[in-house]
């Protein structure tokens, strides 16, 4: 068995001073390379050749700052990220008038803005508000580089046509409006035949509930149905390509509630909203609006076009509109259903999905670098700048048996520290050249003795290696099965929350309802699959109806 890992890292108090101390009775610190303990084996590298190691630095200043937010209970963590003097700006002005610097702070690794939870967003000044709502709805998050504009210049629509976003027969446009569309959906019909249903929003007189009449045509409303028997019809009758177009004023807030929690977000693929949270006079309600965008988000939406709206421009502010008209477009990728749905799958259908959701990718790595051999023992990296390692790097590698091609490799290319672990070598700790210390104990999820081997929590390794604080670049988990009852104990103890990059070989000829949970507790800790492989040694060989599967799937995720 190969011993595996994962890594936390807790939340970080900015302006906190941390006192790092040696742990006394666990595995030995190795920040200056000495035991306090008992004496290491010191074991030579075994390329004899004394070659340079690279490390990566940054060629430029860098700043600690305020990441990324998450909430666990009434815990509010607040990860470190870097950003760079280019980020900053080199000008120094004499006040943010048009936000450059007031939210540098609400960036992902990756450079996107992001919305901090509501028990956090309620807290904020009215300045970073407002500038959050404005930087967000006027930053494009998703690249379409074709659109087609179909009607007015004032109430048209536009639509995303790249690749598999390519409206077909199938796909069906649903409107919710109150304005002036009819020419719209001629433009639909002449160019794609697509099926077009249009209903105008109304509050019943007297109730808090909304009626939707479907318009036949300009002139003429038909009968009356409530929102949520329309949304029903809508879920029953998609096939998971719909576009929705929301354009009613000052039903937005409503309606875009109801939107997301019917569930019909999971059948839409492109989402048009003109947003109308306030008006002129009032101002702009910035707390409704950044938390539903976050909800829009949450659900796999990016913008890929905005547009200030002039009928919103505040009487008070005229660099500020209360209406915004926003194209989104869902990323697509394969999700692992809540447990209301996944309970309904049997066995083959469980599987089934655990396979696809294994080979598929959320998100794009341009630069992907093999560490280590080719075949077994190597494993891949993303080299983007946001995700690669950065000096002083950290690595965690678990399940080795004899092979440290990888662990070398990345202390030849990135110069990173490298902590290898792996208790079925039956060997004492030891050293491996100057950068790579090896312990002889596993990863689970408790601290304790398994059969003959000693194994741990990550949260305990963590802090009995004075890593708590410290940025997990890569961590590395190859540890035939045991993975699945370590990362609930990861995901839940926070230890993942520091793993820049996360890179795990799957073990398994069978799914279970927990085995997916944990997949998607994964997804929702912020990882996103770049690669994958398929392990194709003969012993791991699956064979299928016409199609040959593995046993093994090594994943890649980078956090985003």
């Amino acid at each position: 068995m190969k011993a595996g890992m994962k890594i936390f890292l807790p939340c970080l108090v900015i302006g906190l001073v941390l006192t790092l101390f040696s742990y006394k009775n666990f595995l030995p610190v190795h920040d200056d390379g000495t035991d306090q303990q008992k004496t290491l084996q010191y074991i030579k590298q075994s390329d004899k050749t004394e070659s340079r190691q690279i490390k990566f630095q940054p060629a430029q200043r860098t700043y600690s700052t305020l990441g990324a937010f998450e909430s666990k209970g009434d815990m509010f963590c607040i990860k470190t990220k870097e950003i760079t003097d280019s980020v900053v700006g080199d000008f120094k002005p004499k006040e943010d008038f048009n936000c450059i610097q007031t939210i540098e702070q609400y960036r992902t690794f990756d450079g996107t803005f992001f919305i901090p939870p509501d028990h956090i967003l309620s807290t904020l000044p009215t300045k970073v508000l407002d500038c959050l709502y404005q930087r967000i709805t006027t930053t494009i998050q998703f690249f379409c580089a074709k659109r087609s504009r179909h009607g007015s210049i004032k109430n048209g629509w536009n639509i995303c046509t790249d690749g598999c976003y390519k409206p077909n027969s199938k796909t069906v446009i649903n409107v919710l409006s109150t304005v002036n569309d009819n020419e719209n959906v001629q433009s639909i019909n002449m160019i794609y035949k697509m099926k077009v249903q249009r209903h105008k929003p109304r509050n019943k007189t007297g109730t808090d509930e909304i009626y939707l009449s479907k318009k036949e045509n300009i002139f003429n409303d038909g009968q009356p149905t409530k929102l949520d028997a329309w949304s029903y019809a809508v879920n029953e009758e998609s096939n998971g390509q719909g576009i929705l177009i929301i354009d009613v004023g000052n039903l937005t807030e409503r309606i875009v509630d109801h939107v997301i929690k019917s569930g019909m977000l999971n059948e839409i693929q492109q989402l048009s909203i003109r947003i109308s949270y306030g008006d002129p006079m009032s101002g702009i309600k910035y707390f409704s609006v950044l938390k539903q965008l976050r909800k829009l988000f949450e659900a796999g939406f990016r913008i890929y076009w905005s547009r200030q709206e002039w009928s919103g421009i505040l009487r008070r502010n005229k660099n500020r509109t209360s209406c915004v008209y926003l194209d989104m477009a869902d990323f697509g990728h394969l999700r692992i259903p809540e447990d209301k749905d996944l309970s309904k799958l049997n066995a083959k259908e469980r599987y089934a999905l655990y396979l696809r959701y294994l080979t598929s990718t959320q998100i794009l790595c341009k630069e992907v670098i093999r560490l280590g051999h080719i075949t077994d023992g190597g494993w891949n990296v993303c080299h983007d700048k946001p995700y690669r390692p950065s000096y002083p790097c950290l690595v965690y590698s678990f399940g080795i048996n004899w092979d440290f091609s990888f662990d070398d490799a990345v202390v030849k290319t990135y110069g990173c520290d490298v902590q290898s672990f792996d208790p079925s070598m039956n060997q004492p700790d030891f050293r491996r050249g100057d950068q790579i210390w090896f312990h002889n104990l596993g990863i689970s999820n408790t601290t304790s003795r398994k059969g003959n081997w000693n194994v741990s929590s990550l949260k305990d390794i963590l802090k009995n290696l004075n890593h708590t604080s410290r940025r997990i670049d890569l961590l590395k988990i190859d540890v035939e099965k045991s993975e699945w009852e370590s990362f609930p104990d990861m995901i839940q103890t926070g230890s993942l929350r520091n793993t820049r990059q996360l890179l795990v070989e799957f073990h398994g000829r069978a799914t279970s309802f927990q085995q997916l949970r944990t997949l998607r507790a994964i997804y929702n800790e912020g990882f996103r699959i770049f690669w994958y492989h398929r392990n194709p040694v003969k012993g791991n060989l699956v064979q299928g109806k016409f199609v040959q599967h593995t046993s093994c799937y090594e994943v890649y995720f980078v956090r985003v």
